[in-house]
């Protein structure tokens, strides 16, 4: 749930980048493999690149897991954006 207003934050001050990476604290990015990774989808499609997890909770949720950082393309956050105000009440 923290990163909810992140996402809001991002795609409300800078809504016309193409990827959104989410990463914790503690994570080390190598940019360049970073860079060498996102050249091959395309970033006008919808993406949401990262570890998937299952919920243990509720066995049918599933959904990427930030330790390990989330990339989002611009059209998957945008597409998320109307309901993301819904989630963080």
């Amino acid at each position: 749930w923290k990163d909810i207003p992140i996402l809001q934050h991002l795609y409300t001050h800078f809504p016309n980048k193409q990827w959104y990476l989410l990463v914790d604290d503690d994570t080390f990015v190598f940019a360049h493999n970073l860079l060498r990774l996102v050249r091959h989808y395309n970033a006008s499609k919808e993406w949401c690149i990262g570890h998937l997890f299952l919920d243990s909770y509720k066995q049918d949720t599933v959904f990427p897991h930030g330790g390990s950082g989330i990339l989002l393309s611009n059209p998957i956050l945008r597409a998320l954006f109307p309901a993301l105000h819904t989630c963080a009440a």
